[in-house]
């Protein structure tokens, strides 16, 4: 059985725990993979964000504390796949990513990222849903398992679902910190623009994911990748460079 409804909280999946549960071991199971396969060629680009940490250890971390970090979000209204309605979260992620990918190559064209910014293809196509996950957990499920608990607890009769909104905003400046941080931390007009963009992303996920579900998070993510990462990253060697 699903969990039931809770006034104010967005309707419970209609996949019930244990079937949503089987999915994300799945998921995870197949970024493990994707892991497996991809590391030994791709090292110095997971250095970049797993430090001199093996990718496998991480990706096992990332199963247990996302799972757990799940369980406390499911109190709060949260759900891994919807059901019904995941389709038109996944409609409106793309339309999303789509419009942040049209600017982020704007930007690139006119303040120029690095030249080894991205993962070349064919190994990109299993590197970048494998950090993709990774990026969920570390910047979204977690910091959000953290922070929603204790504004309930601190602000309890402002109601959970004013305390989860607030809670996605504070969450939301995660990521763009540690994109700034990771590029260098300067104050230059691209680290100026990659917190706003990168801010921007995380706001509109995050959104997504208490509207929808993380299924639709995941897939804004991937589609995103898949502009920027992928086909951008692909062109802009020979166009820019």
């Amino acid at each position: 059985m699903g969990r039931a409804t809770v006034k104010g909280l967005p309707p419970a999946s209609r996949l019930g725990w244990g079937r949503q549960s089987l999915l994300a071991g799945a998921l995870w199971l197949l970024a493990v993979v994707f892991t497996v396969l991809v590391a030994p060629s791709s090292g110095a680009y997971f250095e970049r964000f797993y430090g001199p940490v093996r990718p496998l250890v991480v990706m096992v971390g990332v199963g247990v504390v996302g799972g757990a970090a799940f369980w406390v979000l499911s109190r709060f209204g949260f759900v891994i796949v919807e059901g019904r309605r995941t389709l038109a979260g996944l409609r409106l992620a793309a339309i999303f990513a789509t419009v942040l990918a049209i600017a982020v190559v704007v930007a690139d064209v006119l303040l120029r990222y690095p030249e080894d910014l991205n993962v070349p293809v064919p190994r990109a196509l299993l590197f970048y849903p494998a950090i993709g996950l990774t990026a969920e957990v570390a910047f979204h499920l977690v910091p959000l398992a953290v922070v929603l608990p204790v504004l309930n607890a601190v602000v309890p009769r402002v109601g959970r679902e004013r305390v989860a909104w607030f809670a996605l905003a504070v969450v939301a400046v995660a990521e763009p910190v540690f994109q700034v941080l990771v590029g260098g931390g300067g104050t230059g007009s691209l680290d100026v623009y990659t917190w706003v963009h990168v801010l921007l992303f995380a706001s509109l996920q995050l959104y997504v994911f208490r509207r929808f579900d993380f299924a639709s998070m995941y897939g804004f993510r991937l589609v995103y990748y898949v502009y920027w990462h992928i086909l951008w990253g692909t062109i802009r060697i020979p166009v820019l460079f």
